[in-house]
């Protein structure tokens, strides 16, 4: 009898980390599409955005304080999405796992709450998103990336000169991470080119989406393409905040697409490719 309690006991255990395992398992078929997929968690507070506020309503002189080439902050007129001539319309604050220098006051509670929560999402997800046939031959771990969130405040464009045929506040790109997450889902003026259309994938709860970047292109041997998106102008003229949430290739990370050695590069390589590309301001990875 003391043996089957025993046995019964055990087997209790079992179902409860198998269940575990099973809620924890994330379903990625739209992403490795290269479509939007959607994650069960809740990552809302509505005190980040007076963090943002708090931080960007500082003078020029002092945000300049905390610029620290990629990492920190980055001023308007910087251009991330491929049109040199027409800047996003944004300031920027990246948050990052590859730096040691200090965070703003104004953003420590976002730093020490949502990016942390993000960054222990973000190892599962790599985890998750390896096991895919097309990523295994790359031999990589989640070991192998640093994490970056961008903290970005589009100004309102009501107070600006805008260009009178200008449609968006940020153009069409694709990001150059392995996986990109938007951590309080997408809003109206946020679209993606997704089954060949432009769409906005908004709906009212403020789930999380995920879509591949450029460096699942790249390791994938473009199996799995990168999500183009991009941010309309619309009606609505208040300011806008966003985090968008990466994972990163390290700098010494070898990348090896279909685990090809011969077309293999490093994470700085990788990385400066884009930086030079897209951000074209002496910044270095």
């Amino acid at each position: 009898m003391y043996f089957l309690k025993i046995i019964l006991i055990c087997l209790k255990i079992i179902i409860y980390y198998v269940d575990q395992l099973n809620q924890n398992k994330m379903n990625f078929e739209n992403f490795f599409l290269g479509n939007v997929n959607y994650l069960h968690e809740d990552l809302y507070d509505v005190r980040y955005n007076q963090c943002v506020l708090d931080f960007f309503g500082k003078s020029l002189d002092y945000k300049r304080k905390y610029s620290y080439g990629y990492g920190g902050y980055l001023e308007k007129g910087y251009e991330h999405s491929g049109d040199p001539n027409m800047p996003d319309m944004q300031e920027s604050y990246t948050l990052t796992t590859g730096r040691n220098e200090s965070v703003p006051p104004e953003l420590d509670f976002l730093y020490q709450s949502l990016f942390m929560r993000l960054c222990q999402l973000g190892e599962k997800i790599i985890d998750a998103i390896l096991e895919n046939d097309k990523l295994r031959l790359s031999g990589l771990s989640s070991a192998d990336f640093e994490f970056t969130m961008l903290v970005n405040y589009f100004y309102p464009y009501s107070s600006t000169e805008i260009e009178s045929d200008r449609a968006f506040r940020m153009g069409e790109h694709i990001d150059e991470s392995l996986f990109t997450a938007m951590p309080h889902g997408a809003v109206y003026d946020f679209e993606v080119f997704q089954d060949g259309q432009w769409i906005t994938p908004h709906h009212l709860e403020r789930n999380p989406i995920i879509f591949p970047g450029k460096l699942t292109q790249f390791l994938s041997g473009g199996h799995i393409p990168a999500l183009k998106h991009r941010v309309r102008l619309s009606e609505r003229q208040s300011a806008r905040i966003s985090y968008p949430f990466m994972a990163l290739p390290k700098i010494h990370t070898k990348l090896a697409p279909l685990g090809k050695v011969d077309e293999m590069v490093t994470g700085r390589e990788f990385m400066e490719e884009y930086l030079s590309e897209h951000i074209n301001k002496n910044m270095q990875y």
